[in-house]
């Protein structure tokens, strides 16, 4: 499953779609399994750098790193957080919570979906390349691009 944006009467609008292959026609066709909402393009305004020590990883649980690198990458592009609530579009990470946010950032989405995915993000597939595969799969289409040393940290830390 991937998400795909539609741009009706210049509205951008955010579906989950699915593949489905044909035996007797052998071939794929693409559906429409749900809509996610109104998108929202996001601009980068900056370009800092997520630090921290290595304690942090080691320390940090898998869901709290997550949802400091997602602030970390709306902080890039112009959105902060005011106590509960960003601003200046308000809304929190809560991927359970009623209005969902879409955001496009980078190359993926921010959305209750892809939040959801990525907070019970377990793997799959059993070998090693497969498994550093799907959780970059899974932070790209978050909207998250992270340094290399960054990614082998958080694939450390769920791999343990």
């Amino acid at each position: 499953m991937f998400l795909r944006t539609k741009i009706i009467k210049g509205n951008s609008y955010l579906y989950a779609i699915e593949n489905k292959w044909y035996k007797r026609k052998k071939a794929t066709r693409q559906r429409a399994t749900k809509y996610l909402g109104k998108c929202t393009r996001l601009e980068k305004t900056d370009s800092i750098p997520f630090e921290k020590p290595i304690k942090y990883f080691k320390l940090t649980p898998y869901r709290t790193i997550i949802q400091d690198l997602i602030e970390h990458e709306l902080k890039n592009h112009g959105i902060e957080k005011n106590k509960r609530y960003f601003q200046p579009i308000k809304f929190r990470l809560n991927p359970y919570l009623v209005p969902s946010f879409n955001f496009e950032l980078n190359e993926g989405f921010l959305c209750n979906y892809t939040l959801n995915k990525a907070y019970n993000f377990r793997f799959k597939k059993t070998e090693l390349k497969d498994r550093a595969k799907e959780l970059a799969n899974t932070l790209l289409q978050l909207g998250l691009n992270i340094e290399d040393d960054l990614f082998i940290k958080i694939y450390k830390k769920l791999n343990n």
